[in-house]
């Protein structure tokens, strides 16, 4: 007998799922495997899919310098009815540094990409009350993210940047612009990744090294792995992960793990590589240390039903934050940072998702008994989704269809009023949507990852 997805989230405990009226599935399936030459094609082809939204950044990204050119953006101030923003398209226009070519970025810190170069709030149309909805939130850059700075607006201290999934404005103290390609190569795209698979991981605090000091790293954030310098209790675990097919082989010594990095002892620590923004806002990197206690892979992990459960159960509970604000995630941010540990690159929006080159399975004009026959043959961590959400499908179970998800506002069984939920949680497909159509009446796809 196959565990239940239970045993694959540890801090929940079957008492408190059955208080809740989750599943408790006994049967998952393992047959959900590919292997990271598999994922890596399909990044490939998710890149060259259109409609994905994607942008391949090395290839975007020449070698030469090029002018940037930009009207599209300045009509993003048409399309809402905006108010207390003074700025107009001439304005707008005005503003913008002309003179920018295209230059390489690296995020240093967990920054907001917006439509707007400016800190106003767009408020929802919908509940214009409602401070923690910003209409004008787009993508939240992960530490260490790869960046092409297409353009600024100086006085104001934006800089607009095209990252792997979107395009928008980000404040500059956000970002370290690279010397060159080259420089920007070797900083974004790291050869020994060490992945963030916790769903938040603090650096240790220091007094020495102020910029990086309690360093907060969201799931999915990958860094350099320092394979010249590390220690010798990494050795065993890179090994494992070889013969798993993941990762790197990093061969240490004992004398290599006597340096002082941070002003203390590497010790069962890793070594990693931390990209930080000089004062004239220049890129520079620095060593820093992760402990070995905290909720990361040495390379990406192996992607199966079990760790695809684990590292979404790992989010349970977390606040919702539209287009990334509140460094939060919303939907899909949240699908899409639970594959990227994985090494998959998932596109940003639903819209984008839909478009991946990987199985699918229309929902839309079926009735309610056939969309159940076919989630029953489905597997945990398939993806499902209605206009405007995806979830993650996790069983079957005493009648219920079972999903994780991050949701904004549900109308809960029984009840005509929708609540605002705003967290990461585990519900069945018999919640409604505002419109009092319950999620099932309203699923219009499957989008099974692995199946290509």
């Amino acid at each position: 007998m196959r565990s239940s997805f239970l045993s694959f989230a540890p801090d929940v405990s079957k008492e408190q799922c059955q208080a809740e009226h989750w599943i408790d599935i006994e049967n998952v399936s393992e047959s959900v495997k590919m292997t990271p030459e598999e994922i890596e094609n399909l990044n490939a082809r998710i890149l060259r899919t259109y409609g994905t939204e994607m942008h391949d950044l090395k290839k975007e990204a020449f070698a030469k310098e090029e002018r940037v050119v930009y009207d599209k953006w300045c009509g993003n101030f048409l399309s809402f009815g905006i108010q207390g923003i003074n700025w107009t398209v001439r304005d707008a226009q005005n503003s913008v540094d002309k003179n920018v070519h295209i230059k390489y970025g690296i995020a240093t810190s967990q920054g907001l990409i917006k439509q707007f170069p400016m800190e106003t709030f767009l408020a929802d149309e919908e509940d214009p009350s409602d401070p923690e909805w910003d209409e004008a939130a787009l993508c939240l850059c992960m530490v260490g993210e790869a960046l092409l700075i297409l353009g600024s607006v100086q006085e104001e201290g934006y800089l607009y940047v095209r990252n792997e999934c979107s395009e928008g404005w980000i404040s500059a103290e956000s970002v370290a612009v690279c010397r060159n390609r080259a420089e920007w190569l070797m900083a974004a795209f790291p050869i020994h990744p060490l992945v963030v698979t916790g769903d938040m991981v603090w650096l240790e605090a220091s007094a020495v090294y102020p910029g990086t000091s309690a360093y907060r790293l969201r799931m999915g954030t990958v860094l350099e792995l320092c394979v010249e310098e590390g220690i010798p209790e990494i050795k065993e675990t890179i090994e494992t992960n070889r013969k798993k097919g993941i990762g790197a082989v990093i061969e240490t010594t004992e004398a290599q793990a006597e340096q002082r990095v941070q002003n203390r002892l590497s010790w069962n620590n890793y070594i990693v590589w931390l990209p930080c923004r000089a004062p004239d806002g220049s890129f520079f990197r620095q060593k820093g240390l992760i402990p070995m206690s905290r909720d990361v892979s040495v390379g990406y992990l192996s992607l199966t039903n079990e760790e695809i459960i684990k590292q979404a159960f790992k989010c349970l509970g977390d606040r919702y934050g539209w287009g990334g604000m509140l460094e939060s995630r919303d939907c899909s941010s949240y699908i899409r940072e639970v594959y990227r540990c994985f090494g998959w690159i998932l596109p940003r929006n639903t819209t984008g998702q839909l478009q991946m080159p990987v199985r699918k399975i229309e929902l839309a004009g079926r009735c309610c008994s056939e969309k159940e026959q076919i989630l029953r043959a489905l597997e945990p961590g398939t993806l499902l989704y209605f206009p405007g959400h995806v979830m993650m499908y996790l069983g079957y179970e005493n009648g219920n269809f079972y999903v994780i998800n991050d949701v904004s506002r549900l109308v809960k069984e029984g009840e005509t009023m929708p609540v605002r939920v705003r967290s990461v949680i585990v519900n069945t497909l018999a919640v409604r949507r505002p419109n009092l159509r319950t999620w099932m009446e309203e699923l219009t796809l499957v989008l099974i990852p692995w199946e290509t």
